[in-house]
């Protein structure tokens, strides 16, 4: 499947520049040109922005890995604002966020470890990996000094 997928890929946008190469050159009209070049550049464009992957099917086996994964990478962004947070200011509450969602972490790493290398029919149930992460994130909400995801745009805004 894989191979398809690279050869569809690859194949799209070169027929899309062989039609608006050969609707320029050896088409006599011009409505027959202006069909070929359309088609030809939406072709080139489908391939540029990989419309091909849409219409064949999705070949990831390990999706439990790979939503505990996404997960992992929103704590990192956690972890960030902890330690900024910390960084201004030393203060217990910043400091308790920070060793959360340290904990957290380690816990997600275990939970990676959990479904690692088992295709979805073989991971645990979702929903003891939920029971898990919805437990992350009650400690989060519970604790009021946990830093929030802010945008870098809000770092920069300054006092309004």
């Amino acid at each position: 499947m894989r191979t398809l997928r690279n050869v569809i890929t690859f194949a799209i946008p070169v027929l899309g520049m062989v039609l608006v190469l050969s609707g320029v050159m050896f088409a006599i009209s011009l409505q027959t040109q202006l069909i070929l070049v359309v088609i030809g550049l939406l072709l080139v464009e489908g391939g540029v922005w990989r419309m091909a992957g849409s219409i064949l099917p999705n070949e990831r086996q390990f999706l439990a890995l790979r939503a505990e994964g996404d997960r992992f990478i929103g704590l990192i962004r956690q972890l960030n604002a902890a330690a900024l947070s910390l960084r201004e200011q030393e203060t217990d509450g910043a400091r308790l966020a920070l060793e959360e969602t340290k904990a957290a972490m380690h816990r997600s790493v275990e939970r990676m470890v959990a479904v690692a290398g088992r295709p979805a029919e073989e991971a645990p149930p979702e929903a003891s990996i939920e029971v898990t992460v919805a437990e992350d994130e009650a400690m989060s909400a519970d604790d009021p000094a946990s830093p929030t995801l802010a945008s870098p745009e809000d770092d920069d805004a300054g006092p309004s």
